[in-house]
């Protein structure tokens, strides 16, 4: 699609000019103008959206899901190795660690580890979870729904 951008804009452009005009309106009638209307502003509302078809959008949310269980699975397995087998190592360390692992890991030093680990998951894995909510919403989408697009424009959490 990239080698008809420029003559898809070109055709754009020419349109808008026409569509302005008294004569292409009374030649083509005032329905088809608003059809060509309606087209040119969802041509402009997706132009620089990322279009991406539902069925991969399913397959890559399948995906994030496959990691996110086996990203929680490994990150559970080492906090709790990290809290019970090396508890003296992991608070000699600590004080060491660079101040956002520091912030991350503070909950693994409270008396109740099960809860520590949950917090500490749920703070790593809160930006994974965001993508795959997005790709959940792109799944969900019906064809020819723009919702979270602006013109000009995608939202990111959205995307088009």
């Amino acid at each position: 699609m990239s080698t008809y951008s420029g003559s898809i804009e070109e055709s754009v452009k020419r349109l808008m000019e026409r569509v302005s005009s008294r004569t292409f309106i009374k030649a083509v009638g005032k329905g088809t103008v608003k059809d060509i209307e309606s087209l040119i502003e969802y041509y402009e509302l997706t132009k620089s959206c990322v279009m991406l078809p539902q069925n991969e959008a399913k397959s890559l949310y399948n995906l994030y899901v496959a990691s996110e269980g086996r990203i929680r699975k490994l990150l559970e397995g080492f906090l709790e190795t990290m809290i019970t087998i090396k508890s003296r190592d992991f608070a000699a360390i600590y004080p060491f660690m660079p101040s956002d692992v520091k912030e991350l890991l503070k909950p693994l030093l409270n008396s109740n580890t099960d809860e520590g680990i949950k917090e500490v998951l749920g703070s790593v894995l809160s930006n994974l979870n965001l993508l795959g909510s997005a790709l959940l919403n792109i799944a969900k989408r019906e064809p020819g729904d723009v919702n979270g697009c602006v013109k000009g424009n995608c939202h990111s959490t959205g995307g088009c």
